[in-house]
């Protein structure tokens, strides 16, 4: 599956290429009919994930608000759990380029909700974990890296910020989380 998806990617991005005889361009021809019909496309948009599983979750705040379109219903860790991760699994491989983070509007949460300051990103497969920076930002924030091919997503909280940082009763949280790439 994984090299049809290759294959088509590689298909989608055919140049146009100049004969060395006459002067005039003509496309290149259009890869198999097996290959076409994978149905790749090339243009970024927002991945939709099968499902969102976090190793905690406070209340009825559960992981699955992260992708619900729905800014107003959050996702919080359980209090104090300041080495949550969150889980994001597809029915097949995407490639996976940005990450968008929106945060909790204002102080809803009492102030006990710290912020991700540097988290890492496990795609799986062979390649190793990165380790990204979440600046100050309080608007939605988007988080740019090298294509990655997944068919899961992991993101582990590896530092927070915040007055209440250090405080037992301090969650982590976020409205949504936005996986971009291609499918």
């Amino acid at each position: 599956m994984l090299a049809a998806l290759i294959a088509a990617v590689i298909g989608a991005v055919l140049v146009t290429l100049e004969p060395e005889t006459g002067g005039a361009e003509q496309s290149a021809p259009a890869p198999p009919a097996a290959e076409a019909s994978v149905g790749v496309s090339t243009t970024i948009g927002v991945l939709a994930p099968a499902a969102v599983v976090a190793t905690s979750e406070s209340g009825d705040h559960h992981a699955s608000h992260l992708i619900d379109g729905d800014p107003d219903s959050v996702w919080l860790s359980a209090p104090g759990d300041s080495a949550a991760s969150l889980t994001f699994e597809f029915t097949r491989p995407v490639i996976l380029k940005e990450i968008e983070f929106v945060f909790i509007p204002g102080d809803e949460h009492g102030g006990d909700v710290a912020r991700m300051s540097r988290f890492e990103l496990d795609v799986g497969g062979d390649a190793a974990p990165i380790t990204l920076e979440l600046d100050g930002a309080t608007e939605p924030h988007r988080v740019q890296f090298a294509s990655r091919v997944a068919s899961n997503v992991i993101i582990r909280v590896v530092d927070v910020t915040g007055e209440s940082q250090a405080e037992d009763d301090t969650m982590i949280g976020f409205a949504e989380i936005r996986l971009l790439g291609v499918s």
